[in-house]
Parts: C-alpha cells; structure tokens; sequence
C-alpha cells in the first residue's frame, strides 16, 4: 500500500527529534517540517486540471528556501548532479510504463536503490548525499509527470509512491550516516586507548 514507508518512517523521525535531539531552534524547526509535511501529504489542490500534493509543493518550498542560503560554488554542483538523479529516476518510472517486468522487485526499492548509488557516487559528504537525493526526487516526479500527462493519462503530481520513495531514500542514507559517524567515534576512543596503552608501555619500560 502506498504510503505506509513514508509515515512509518516520518513517525519515526519525529520521534527521533523529539525526544533524542537537543533542544534547541533547529530540533523545533525540523519538528515542525517534518509534523506539517506529515499533516498536508494526503491533500491535493488543482492547477489547471493538474493535481498537485501540497507535500510536495510544502517540500519544493522549503529545499528551495534552503538552496538560496546556500553558496553559489554549492549550487553549481549540488543542481547539476540533483538532475542527474532525477533523469535517473524519470527515466526507470517511463522503462517501467513500457516494460513492467523491469520491476523485479517493489518498484518504491528499486528506485530506492537507484537514487542512493547515484547521490553516493558523486558525494563523500552524507549531507549533501540526502540533498541531492532529495532533490533528484522532487525534479524527476516534474520531469515524469509533465512527460506521462502529456503522453500517456492524467498525472497527480507528489503521490504517496513518491513520498514512499523519499522516505526510504532518507532512511538508508540516514543509517549510513549514523553508522559512520558512530564508527568514527569508536575509532577515537580506540585510538585514544591504545596512545593510553603505549604511553603505560613506555613508563613501565622506563621503570
């Protein structure tokens, strides 16, 4: 069922940043991002006979406002390789319309899959690898609708098949940013444990 991820996963985060984050003004502002998107997901507005989820245009909104802050040497990067995984992901829904069988498995993990080793390949940095993917997203659902809706049937743009696809994608890049990042604090205690055991050495060897 389409979006059972996303509010799986959005619950999740949200009590994540509740109850584990400090407090401060970025834990309230990312609460609140993440309850509003939560609330107004489900509900679609017209335009010109066109449906839009105001999810998704709460989200172009708010990524949007986020890049204007950013420098321009970031953007010049970060739009760029945002297209890259939104043909990406335009692309394999279309293959999709022709030839189902492409779908060996829920196709929400296979595009999944797709956008986290595109965003993983052109970026160390685990931030700019969930912008990018996110991005990538909101980009390829408007170059997949505006392409079907003029070709094929009626689109509604920002379905829960896409939220269901942010959702995991933001999932797994979150873990592996975690991991990381626990992984590089075991690795400081190892190394200040054995500089401690050495240091022990050598006084002993001095005695």
């Amino acid at each position: 069922m389409d979006g059972v991820y996303f509010y799986w996963v959005g619950w999740i985060y949200l009590c994540l940043i509740t109850f584990f984050w400090p407090k401060n003004s970025r834990r309230t502002v990312v609460a609140i991002f993440m309850f509003t998107l939560l609330i107004v997901s489900p509900k679609f507005v017209t335009v010109q006979s066109i449906q839009v989820s105001l999810g998704y245009v709460f989200m172009i909104g708010v990524f949007y406002g986020y890049l204007t802050q950013m420098k321009t040497r970031s953007l010049l990067y970060i739009l760029p390789t945002s297209l890259i995984v939104a043909a990406s992901y335009a692309s394999f829904q279309l293959v999709s319309i022709y030839d189902p069988v492409v779908h060996l498995i829920d196709g929400r993990f296979m595009s999944m899959a797709i956008v986290v080793t595109l965003s993983c390949i052109m970026t160390t940095k685990w931030s700019l690898r969930l912008l990018i993917a996110i991005l990538g997203l909101l980009h390829g659902e408007l170059l997949y609708g505006l392409t079907v809706s003029q070709t094929f049937m009626v689109y509604s743009f920002g379905e829960f098949y896409l939220l269901d696809v942010m959702a995991l994608t933001s999932a797994l890049i979150g873990s592996g940013w975690y991991l990381h990042h626990l992984s590089s604090i075991v690795h400081a205690w190892s190394k200040r444990r054995n500089s401690h055991h050495l240091s022990d050495e050598l006084y002993l060897t001095k005695d």
